[in-house]
């Protein structure tokens, strides 16, 4: 079976900047063949260490993780704060301060910890068991997780190439995009550029 879809390419829209364009970097993601390990071994890794230089990478993944951003082993920072809205009283709050601070040194509301989500599973479950207030489940803290989110982990070291590229098609209710280091070192005389080309598949 063969379809048509149409692809919209732009150079250096997502790019980190004109500047960068001479280095080259680049946002990328959708194509599970450009794999981080391959560029540099052992880089694949999708959890985020706040205020760490990693060099971990995932741009093989979806660029729809990319752009919901998701799809990452991201902690949180959890504090009194952030979890008082979700008690009943000062009173409930204060027992899972105490409570938590007893059962782990290192989970003080007070101060706030970074946690990740296996972890806050532990100490949820370490509350219920003793009979403290419930605390949120864990995709309700998605505002925090933004926080700590790591774009940098999209982002491809390009060479002998002077652009980035997009490319989104539109096929049977489908709308797969990609992003990355083009398979060309032409050098496009306008900086930013939009075009249609239509493609062909087999099924």
């Amino acid at each position: 079976m063969r379809g048509t879809s149409k692809f919209y390419f732009s150079c250096l829209l997502f790019s980190l900047s004109w500047m960068e364009c001479i280095g080259i970097q680049c946002y990328t993601c959708g194509l599970d063949e450009v794999d981080p390990n391959l560029d540099q071994p052992d880089s694949y890794n999708t959890t985020v260490d706040p205020g760490r230089a990693t060099g971990n990478k995932m741009y093989n993944e979806s660029c729809y993780l990319m752009e919901t951003k998701t799809g990452q082993n991201v902690p949180i920072t959890l504090t009194a704060g952030e979890v008082e809205p979700y008690m009943k009283s000062v009173e409930e709050l204060t027992a899972v301060v105490q409570f938590l601070k007893s059962a782990n040194p290192k989970w003080d509301l007070e101060t706030g910890f970074l946690i990740y989500e296996e972890e806050y599973i532990v100490m949820k479950a370490k509350l219920k068991s003793g009979g403290q207030p419930a605390i949120p489940e864990w995709d309700s803290w998605g505002e925090l997780m933004f926080v700590n989110y790591d774009m940098s982990m999209w982002i491809r070291e390009c060479t002998n190439v002077a652009h980035c590229y997009e490319a989104k098609g539109a096929y049977i209710e489908q709308i797969p995009s990609f992003r990355g280091c083009p398979g060309t070192n032409f050098e496009y005389d306008n900086t930013c550029f939009q075009e249609i080309q239509g493609a062909f598949f087999v099924n």
